[in-house]
């Protein structure tokens, strides 16, 4: 009796932590974890550019937790788009085959980094973050921030078509260490999304 009492302020602690976890498990279902935007946090971007995610766990316990920051979505079901709710319903298998075909490039780049184009920004936030925690949960190395380019050059690039400013943002970038994955929505009306590598100044279609 007197060992479970010992035991019960931590399995307390972790139950509450667990209620209070936006993703879906055991008190969560996906419908419910699908209301929040995550993006990961800044000490957790921090820990997997220093490649220390496994020192031990951000919040002290004893299971790995990654440190996500969490907000109500600004749209609920039924109000966005068709066209990006598709997009969103098959991220994960879209991201998985993009992910695949760039792993077999060769040389490997040492780290990763992303870029986005697709309708609306909203948008293109969950897809920048879906594709850095795959990348994460590969065990990669991942950049999460994006270089600072200027307003003329920003406006050059928003006025072409997609597919061609993926291929021009490339010059854009520091790659020579880094591999930058870069995804958009090519067609306004597809719901699927194509994607291209940068690494070392060569820009190269993967799907």
């Amino acid at each position: 009796m007197i060992i479970y009492a010992l035991f019960l302020p931590f399995f307390l602690s972790l139950f509450i932590s667990r209620n209070q976890d936006p993703g879906p498990g055991l008190l969560t279902t996906k419908q419910e974890a699908s209301q929040f935007d995550c993006r990961a946090s800044t000490p957790e971007a921090n820990l997997r550019e220093k490649n220390m995610s496994d020192n031990g766990a951000p919040r002290g316990t004893y299971i790995n937790e990654a440190a996500f920051r969490c907000t109500s979505k600004f749209f609920s079901d039924g109000e966005r788009d068709t066209r990006a709710h598709a997009i969103l319903e098959n991220l994960d298998n879209n991201i998985t085959r993009i992910l695949n075909l760039a792993k077999q490039r060769s040389p490997k780049p040492p780290k990763w980094a992303t870029y986005v184009q697709a309708q609306d920004h909203e948008l293109n936030s969950k897809i920048k973050f879906a594709i850095e925690v795959q990348l994460a949960a590969l065990s990669e190395s991942v950049n999460t921030e994006l270089p600072k380019l200027g307003a003329d050059r920003i406006l050059a690039l928003s006025n072409l078509e997609v597919d061609n400013s993926l291929e021009q943002f490339c010059k854009d970038l520091p790659s020579d260490t880094v591999g930058w994955l870069g995804v958009g929505q090519i067609h306004a009306k597809s719901t699927q999304l194509q994607g291209g590598l940068c690494y070392q100044g060569v820009w190269t279609w993967l799907l």
